[in-house]
């Protein structure tokens, strides 16, 4: 039996492309990579985002102004609907008044997405940051 060492060089190409490394810090912004060596107990390290920042940051900071199209613009409280959908990732209202963008596993997992607001729970978690990290732009705060 002979042995096909291009099959071979294929599967470790492919490996190589599955195993990239994790992108640099500076690309996820002020706060950084999620250090899942300081994650709370019963969180699963391998359902953590890489960033602890939210992906719009400050280009979606309001809840409380909304255009007709539903729009958000800068970070104030909000006082209508108690969760919703914008640019394309999910809020829930936090009280009255504050609001925070919603993320599974707990808050370290991804970002909640969606298309409609009806895509979005309150029962969704609140994004969290790990490693004594505080995301202001995330968190429940306005």
């Amino acid at each position: 039996m002979q042995f096909n060492y291009g099959i071979l060089l294929l599967a470790a190409q492919a490996l190589s492309v599955f195993a990239s490394p994790a992108p640099p810090a500076d690309s996820c912004g002020a706060l950084g990579t999620v250090d899942i060596t300081s994650l709370p107990e019963g969180v699963d390290a391998s359902k953590v985002r890489q960033c602890n920042e939210h992906p719009l940051g400050d280009e979606n900071a309001s809840v409380a102004e909304r255009d007709v199209a539903g729009d958000l613009f800068k970070r104030e409280c909000w006082y209508g609907n108690p969760s919703g959908c914008t640019n394309g990732y999910c809020w829930k209202t936090c009280g009255d008044g504050p609001w925070c963008w919603t993320a599974r596993e707990g808050g370290f997992g991804d970002w909640y997405t969606c298309t409609t607001d009806a895509d979005c729970k309150t029962s969704f978690a609140c994004g969290q940051s790990a490693g004594g990290k505080s995301c202001k732009k995330c968190g429940c705060k306005c």
